[in-house]
């Protein structure tokens, strides 16, 4: 155990070591660029692609289109991305200047859609801590809309077309179907990822989907709001109880729509799954279609969840769901 012990800190320390900040510009940077912060990268995936494991990218404002502008990224190893810069990096605000995934419906063709706006999927990594703070997801302006139905007075469109139904009026493309972040990590892979200050909107899929393998997920201070089926999801890959811990925190939860627009099924607005220890606490879970929070998935048996000063307000048909378990 000792051993064990060791050889984790010498992983930990290394990343650290190593590890250095990169900086990407939207309006001001070039791919030929060193990717300081006098010369910054122009995309964040070439960024992705010089970095090494444990290196902080930091990202100005901008709607970031990805590689040939397909519309998504991946994070093919551990390393981190802040946003909410200005241009110059003079001043950081996320709220003022908004580093964004905001695709739009003509890229929902651009080579697949890699499952999610932001993908994190690598192996044989151990001991990194990622980052990801300060940024928007919004998937809305990639979905097709119907005209009239289930449109409220005073808004430009009505329900949320599943594919492969569309509005072709407006719309060139059936809607994105994709998580907004999803993570899944390979056999063996350990280590921590924190999600904060991100807003999570009009997601086609899940909000935030994380199949962990092991290691400690952490979501503190973010905006989920109008995602379909779930707002946040963690799941554990490793099939050992207590391998995944997952902190779930300060977070706001709102309007998390069902699969299909019959409202008869899903629409959860945070899910635990076997094999999970979470902390929930402290959060707001409102008006959400089906249930606040569920605990309905998986073998009881398996989690361990503790909620702890959340506020639920008018979920449709429950606050909290639960099933018989030793927690």
């Amino acid at each position: 155990m000792k051993r064990s012990l060791v050889i984790f800190a010498v992983a930990t320390t290394a990343f650290c070591a190593s590890a250095k900040d990169v900086y990407v510009s939207l309006s001001s940077g070039k791919n030929k660029n060193a990717g300081t912060k006098e010369a910054p990268f122009k995309n964040i995936w070439k960024a992705v692609e010089k970095a090494q494991p444990g290196d902080v990218i930091h990202v100005a404002e901008g709607n970031y289109p990805g590689k040939m502008k397909c519309g998504w990224v991946q994070l093919d190893k551990p390393v981190s991305l802040v946003g909410g810069y200005s241009s110059d990096f003079s001043v950081r605000d996320p709220l003022k200047h908004k580093t964004m995934f905001q695709p739009k419906n003509d890229q929902n063709d651009k080579k697949g859609s890699a499952m999610a706006l932001m993908r994190i999927d690598f192996k044989n990594q151990k001991g990194f801590k990622m980052l990801i703070d300060g940024l928007i997801f919004d998937d809305g302006f990639a979905s097709s809309y119907h005209e009239t139905k289930g449109k409220p007075e005073g808004f430009d469109t009505g329900m949320w077309l599943e594919g492969p139904a569309m509005n072709k009026l407006r719309d060139k493309f059936p809607s994105a179907n994709r998580y907004s972040l999803f993570a899944t990590l390979g056999y063996g892979t350990a280590g921590e990822l924190e999600i904060r200050n991100c807003t999570f909107v009009n997601g086609s899929n899940f909000g935030v989907n994380i199949n962990w393998f092991e290691g400690e997920v952490k979501m503190k201070n973010n905006v989920f709001c109008n995602n379909r089926m779930i707002g946040a999801n963690v799941q554990s890959s490793n099939g050992q109880p207590g391998k995944v811990k997952w902190e779930f925190e300060n977070n706001t939860v709102l309007f998390t729509w069902s699969r299909l627009n019959d409202l008869a099924d899903m629409g959860f607005g945070v899910r635990v799954n076997a094999n999970v220890e979470a902390e929930i606490e402290n959060n707001i879970i409102g008006l959400n279609v089906l249930t606040g929070f569920d605990n309905t998935k998986g073998n009881g048996k398996t989690k361990k969840i503790q909620l702890d000063g959340n506020v639920f307000f008018l979920n449709r048909e429950s606050d909290v769901q639960m099933t018989v378990s030793p927690s």
